[in-house]
């Protein structure tokens, strides 16, 4: 059979069977909690191992009778997750004392005719693994201590998930993707997964299939010497960092001013201050707070007198460098990487900051009233780029804003938004330059709230094109989260998982 075969999660409520499919297909595809019950929907994960394609759906758990019209429901649901499995794999909680699991959940399973693997899950310490013989009497092609929670034998699962299917008649697709490995989003495109490596407590190494959007995926052992090649393979040389001037290196005075004020005369841009107007917000032309010209002007219609002028201009000297800049700046030039500017300014505050010692330190950047375009246009990114011959796969770009930051990182630069002395620059350096983080901009994320049974569940149904949520009379169905990818193409919205 070439096409892609379903393998169902079942078991009782609270065995692990979300935590399994999380850890099994990367990220948060259900809803894990210590309450029973919370999977109410099925959840669909997609992976490949050795070559062979698996589509998994975790079902909500098995009860053997219940009067509860929601715990109905699930139950249809499951079983109609099962109906549509080639393989079920059956998790058990290894605190389950065996011998207790009731003959009716037994039946059900039989019942399903279809074959299965009993997962033993939550054995946390593979020191108390429980003896499979045990299980025997389930029945079952196969049985394995597995934890879904540190992905204690994980591999060898998937082993045979994939040997079994394989005697079913599956084929191994050798040029096989999952769907969608590189997601579009406005020209944008998301990795679909990258190797981290991880020491345990005991010193032995585990290389983790991780997706960049989700979270993790699959451990598998491997030597220290291995561990050692993927960090030196995942590192990034990075050989110049560009920097927006005002909000990251140097602190912005009007703003200070603006405060001032507000505080000290309560007036705000266009508002009389006795009698005389600050600034006339219906001219066609608009002071600029960014010239030294409009602060004289402000000055003048004021009237202040000498101290309050004075308080007022030392405000407005707080167009300082900001703690900790300079020596993030010598670190790394220190370490051979250039330093450039991009900056939205005017004239006169530029002729300001060029006085100030910490601009000896740039090896050059530009200006958008010398290029005549400002961020975050792309073309003063590019022709920074090209000016100064830098690479955007080795140049970092610091702003203090994301739309700056995120047309940095379509052009293929790195990004850091910078929250001026809360940002630790060092560390983001060098998270970028091993490889712990990614150029991926933000998602928007809509959430649906409410209060029970509102029809927060039939609208999200109904935007996303699908009948992902349980819908019923009944307040307080909805338990678990689930998430969808919608975009607008043309005339149509397309949905993916």
């Amino acid at each position: 059979m070439s096409r892609i075969p379903i393998v169902a999660l079942v078991g009782l409520p609270n065995s692990g069977k979300s935590t399994l499919l999380n850890r099994i297909c990367g990220g948060r595809k259900a809803v894990v909690a210590d309450e029973a019950h919370t999977t109410r929907d099925l959840n669909w994960g997609d992976d490949t191992w050795e070559s062979m394609p698996i589509k998994f759906v975790d079902t909500g758990g098995l009860v053997p009778d219940t009067t509860d019209k929601i715990i109905k429901e699930v139950q249809i649901r499951t079983f109609s997750g099962i109906a549509q499995a080639d393989l079920l794999l059956w998790v058990i909680d290894v605190k389950q004392n065996v011998d207790t699991i009731s003959e009716k959940i037994i039946q059900k399973v039989w019942k399903t005719r279809k074959p299965f693997i009993v997962v033993i899950n939550k054995v946390d310490d593979p020191n108390h693994e429980k003896d499979i013989t045990m299980y025997a009497h389930l029945g079952g092609s196969g049985f394995i201590n597995v934890s879904a929670a540190s992905s204690y034998n994980l591999g060898i699962l998937m082993d045979m998930i994939v040997a079994q299917l394989t005697k079913m008649g599956f084929q191994k697709l050798e040029n096989y993707s999952l769907p969608g490995p590189e997601k579009k989003q406005k020209g944008k495109k998301f990795i679909q997964s990258q190797q981290v490596v991880r020491r345990q407590k005991d010193g032995t190494y585990f290389v983790v299939r991780e997706n960049t959007q989700d979270g993790p995926g699959l451990y598998q052992a491997i030597s220290e010497a291995e561990a050692k090649g993927i960090e030196e393979a995942k590192r990034v040389d990075i050989k110049a960092v560009v920097f927006d001037l005002g909000g990251v290196v140097f602190q912005m005075g009007h703003i200070a001013v603006t405060k001032y004020l507000e505080v000290k005369f309560n007036i705000a841009d266009g508002v009389d201050y006795d009698g005389k107007k600050v600034w006339d917000n219906t001219l066609e032309v608009q002071p600029n707070p960014l010239e030294l010209s409009f602060w004289k002007l402000l000055l003048g219609n004021l009237n202040l007198e000498d101290s309050s002028a004075g308080e007022l201009m030392e405000a407005f000297a707080t167009n300082k460098v900001y703690a900790g800049i300079s020596d993030f700046i010598k670190l790394i030039r220190s370490q051979n990487i250039s330093v450039y500017y991009i900056t939205n300014t005017t004239p006169d505050f530029f002729a300001l900051r060029k006085q100030d010692p910490i601009l000896q330190l740039f090896d050059g950047g530009l200006t958008d009233y010398e290029f005549g375009k400002s961020k975050p246009d792309p073309t003063i990114y590019i022709e920074l780029m090209q000016r100064y011959n830098l690479n955007p796969g080795e140049t970092l770009f610091i702003d203090n804003k994301q739309e700056n930051v995120d047309t940095a990182i379509e052009l293929g630069m790195w990004g850091s938004v910078n929250t001026p002395e809360v940002t630790d620059l060092e560390l983001e350096l060098d998270l970028i330059q091993s490889g712990k983080t990614n150029r991926i901009p933000r998602i928007p994320k809509v959430l649906f709230l409410g209060r029970p049974n509102v029809g927060k569940s039939s609208l999200f149904n109904a935007m996303v094109g699908r009948n992902i949520q349980i819908v019923t009379d009944i307040p307080g169905t909805t338990l678990s989260v689930n998430e969808m990818l919608v975009e607008r193409t043309g005339e149509e919205i397309e949905t993916d998982l």
